[in-house]
C-alpha cells in the first residue's frame, strides 16, 4: 500500500516496510488463517494479539485438562504459537521471522468477548506505524481509552477485515434485540469509519460500514486441515 495516499479498492500493491495485524483472537491458532496470512506477508510483520492477564480467564477459554493449552506467561503462549505455525502449518522459517506483540486483555463473560485493557496504539512506536490490518475493527474499538488517537491518525494506512455479523447476533441474543441491533449497527459504522481507510467484508450479508470504501472479499480462505477433516468425517459415515 502507498504510504502517502490510501490505494483504491482495486489496488493491492506490496505493503510498506512494516505491517501490524491486530487481532482479537487469543492464541493465534484459534485464528489460524490470520496467523498464516501474517506469516506469508513480505516485509516486517507483527501479529498483535491479546494476553489474558487473569489466570481464571485463561482457564475459562483454554480449559484446565491434560489436553488443554495453559500458559503461565506470555513467553509460553508465544512458544505455543510459533510451534503451531512451524509444525501444524508447515512454515518453520516464517515461525522464526514473525514478530509477536501482546496487549493486556480481559475476557468479559456477558459479551463472550475479549477486550483490551489499555490503548493498543500506545504499544506501537511511531517509527513502526506504517500499515495496519485490524481484524474485527468494530470489536477492537467498541471500548477505547478516552483521548486515544484513532488508528488512521497513528498509521499511514489501515484496513479493517470484518467477518462477524454482530447486528444479527445482537438481534437474536441480546435483551430487546430488535432495539439494540440498529444501535449496534450505528456504533459499528462510527468506529469503523473513524479507524479504517478501507474495509474488507467476508460476506455481503454484513451491514454497510464505510460506503464507497468497502469491498466484499474472501481474504481468509479455507485451510486444507478443515477440508481434510470434512473428508474424514464424510467417509466415516455409514
Amino acid at each position: 500500500f502507498s504510504e502517502v495516499d490510501p490505494p483504491s479498492l482495486g489496488s493491492v500493491s506490496p505493503l510498506g516496510e512494516s505491517e501490524r495485524l491486530i487481532s482479537t483472537t487469543r492464541r493465534g491458532r484459534d485464528s489460524g488463517n490470520h496467523l498464516i496470512s501474517a506469516a506469508k506477508t513480505d516485509g516486517r510483520v507483527t501479529l498483535v494479539i491479546p494476553w489474558l492477564v487473569d489466570a481464571n480467564d485463561r482457564i475459562i477459554l483454554y480449559g484446565n485438562g491434560d489436553n488443554c493449552a495453559q500458559f503461565s506467561c506470555q513467553g509460553e503462549q508465544e512458544k505455543y504459537i510459533r510451534r503451531w505455525l512451524a509444525e501444524d502449518a508447515g512454515m518453520p522459517f516464517e515461525a522464526m521471522e514473525l514478530e509477536i506483540l501482546f496487549y493486556p486483555a480481559k475476557y468479559h463473560k456477558f459479551a463472550s468477548s475479549i477486550f483490551a485493557l489499555n490503548d493498543i496504539c500506545s504499544l506501537i512506536s511511531e517509527k513502526d506505524a506504517d500499515v495496519c490490518i485490524l481484524e474485527e475493527p468494530e470489536h477492537l474499538n467498541w471500548y477505547r481509552s478516552p483521548g486515544s488517537p484513532s488508528w488512521t491518525n497513528k498509521f499511514h494506512h489501515v484496513v479493517g477485515v470484518i467477518h462477524t455479523n454482530y447486528k444479527a447476533y445482537v438481534r437474536s441474543h441480546a435483551p430487546a434485540g430488535f432495539l439494540a441491533a440498529p444501535l449496534t449497527a450505528g456504533v459499528n459504522c462510527m468506529v469503523v469509519q473513524a479507524n479504517c481507510h478501507r474495509v474488507m467484508k467476508l460476506s455481503g450479508v454484513l451491514q454497510e460500514f464505510h460506503p464507497g470504501n468497502e469491498v466484499v472479499e474472501n481474504v481468509h480462505g479455507i485451510r486444507e486441515t478443515f477440508l481434510l477433516e470434512g473428508q474424514r468425517r464424510r467417509s466415516s459415515k455409514p
